[in-house]
């Protein structure tokens, strides 16, 4: 009874999630590739926030790390880690006409794993469409890393977690991506509050 009335309660939430105008991708379905010299260390992390986003069942990523590309080529996105500005821990390249995204991490974050799945996975969120909010208590668009007055990296001590609304987001993107292939806008029917509430529920139960 309780993790119905959760459910109910977060199925009430007001959204405020924000969306990029610029940019959305036009498939649910997006291919990743290293670039050049990416530390193979990213490797399992990459696996792991894409597992993350495929387990929403909006989006099914896909990284490729037995093919390297070079950066900034259209029709390719990729994954690099570079050195970045003191004060850039992530960064997210759009390239409108060919609708797709390269992220850059910085190196310095490469040594603790934590940091660097909360950073790919908010980078990410940016590929899939989702732009900052001002709304910093419950969404996972809204962080970057922690860092001091330096602009040192703060050890974050767990993985963070995608917040409902952040899944909100996700879905209505997912739910209204022009299909160019078949010429029809997706109409997933499992987006009512009730069968959130269902899926919810489950999930609960299941762990």
């Amino acid at each position: 009874m309780i993790s119905i009335l959760k459910a109910f309660l977060i199925c009430s939430v007001v959204s405020s999630y924000k969306l990029f105008d610029m940019f959305i991708p036009t498939s649910s379905t997006l291919s990743f590739y290293p670039c050049y010299n990416m530390n193979p260390n990213l490797t399992p992390i990459i696996h792991d926030v894409f597992e993350t986003i495929n387990n929403t069942g909006l989006f099914e990523l896909t990284f490729h790390d037995d093919i390297q590309v070079e950066n900034n080529m259209n029709n390719i996105s990729s994954i690099c880690n570079i050195d970045m500005d003191y004060h850039r821990k992530g960064y997210t390249r759009f390239y409108l006409i060919a609708n797709d995204t390269d992220i850059l991490i910085d190196n310095s974050v490469l040594y603790y794993n934590t940091n660097t799945y909360n950073v790919l996975l908010h980078e990410i969120l940016h590929t899939l469409g989702l732009n900052h909010t001002t709304d910093r208590t419950d969404n996972m668009v809204s962080y970057g890393c922690r860092v001091n007055q330096n602009y040192e990296i703060i050890r974050d001590d767990r993985n963070l977690f995608l917040s409902y609304d952040d899944f909100q987001g996700l879905e209505y993107i997912s739910n209204n991506i022009f299909d160019t292939e078949k010429g029809i806008q997706k109409n997933q029917e499992d987006t009512s509050c009730k069968k959130k509430m269902i899926r919810l529920i489950n999930k609960c139960l299941s762990r």
